[in-house]
């Protein structure tokens, strides 16, 4: 969705931290008392609020992104988004103008470029790499009932133990496992590391093999916003399906030709890295991999293509998000 100068303005003050002015501290702990709420850190575009939201109200989403925190706010108006680093939302924010505020649960996917493959030049030592200990501290400051971490599965095995053991000494029945979206009811083969965490009880749902998602279910005659150049036309003919490959003459493996049957790869930044439709006509179009990662079809994406492309690339499938969602819900709080 492409919005002009004035609206990008007029949405940024809406989500701004201005907006709290014109929410009573009082009346916001009242309704956390009478609701299970949630802490969106990292929200991205929403990918997890929106699959938490079936079950909990979202409360605050928290993001550094302008666009990905308008794109959220377009989705979802009753979430308070804050466009700051998560760090000055906790130690600010909950200190200064909600003394004693708890959620039920907090969730979120710290920045995962530094441990991600994609990554050629990694710096565990970067500001991106230390918002998982940021999540984690989040966590243990806020001491909710509940909370979920979500990242790459290729996070390096010490910041995967450091989260557990860290967790589990604040006293919190942890779990992390790596899992694949399409085994939670999602069309990607996405495999992502989730850590969970509760007070009274491990929450972990188990993974459903028996219906899994195809391609098939979401796509469609939608021309992709992308052209496909006519080299690359005719260097797909002779490629085989369901796998990344190079154009014939190239290294680089930047191509993915959609098996209809399967589920999908992971949906990375098509403006980089190109899934193709099974005909060989064209791209898939930006609105197929938003279905492709769960949002509904009137789920609303701010800024430019660049910008949209790697939102929806971030994002946590929903689908996935859902099922966590409903196991923490049937765990915690639902009554016989």
């Amino acid at each position: 969705m492409e919005l002009e100068h004035s609206e990008r303005h007029t949405i940024r003050f809406i989500i701004g931290f201005e907006i709290k002015k014109d929410i009573y501290p009082h009346e916001r702990i009242e309704y956390i008392m009478k609701n299970e709420t949630v802490l969106d850190l990292y929200c991205g575009p929403g990918g997890l609020g929106t699959g938490f939201s079936p079950y909990f109200q979202v409360l605050d989403a928290v993001d550094l992104n302008l666009d990905a925190c308008n794109t959220y706010h377009l989705n979802h108006p009753e979430t308070l988004i804050h466009n700051k680093p998560v760090i000055d939302f906790i130690s600010s924010t909950i200190r200064k103008d909600f003394d004693g505020l708890i959620y039920s649960g907090v969730v979120g996917g710290p920045p995962c470029q530094e441990f991600s493959p994609l990554n050629q030049q990694k710096n565990y030592l970067s500001t991106r790499a230390q918002q998982l200990d940021v999540m984690i501290q989040s966590i243990i400051e806020l001491q909710p009932n509940f909370a979920l971490i979500e990242n790459v599965a290729t996070m390096p095995r010490k910041f995967k133990d450091m989260a557990v053991k860290t967790l589990m000494n604040a006293g919190y029945k942890v779990m992390a496992k790596i899992v694949n979206a399409s085994f939670y009811h999602s069309v990607q083969a996405r495999h992502r590391w989730i850590l969970t965490c509760a007070k009274k009880k491990h929450v972990f749902p188990q993974p459903d093999k028996s219906n899994i998602k195809i391609a098939k279910s979401i796509l469609t005659d939608e021309v992709s916003e992308m052209t496909m150049a006519d080299s690359v036309r005719k260097g797909i003919k002779g490629l085989p399906i369901g796998k990344w490959v190079a154009l014939p003459g190239q290294v680089w493996s930047g191509y993915y030709i959609v098996d209809p049957f399967k589920p999908l790869p992971v949906i990375i930044n098509v403006m980089k890295n190109r899934l193709i439709k099974p005909d060989r006509s064209g791209y898939l179009s930006f609105n197929e991999c938003k279905m492709a990662q769960g949002f509904p079809s009137d789920y609303q994406f701010f800024g430019g293509i660049t910008s949209r492309t790697q939102q929806l690339a971030n994002a946590v499938p929903v689908e996935l998000a859902e099922s966590f969602a409903s196991a923490f819900y049937q765990s915690l709080f639902a009554t016989s």
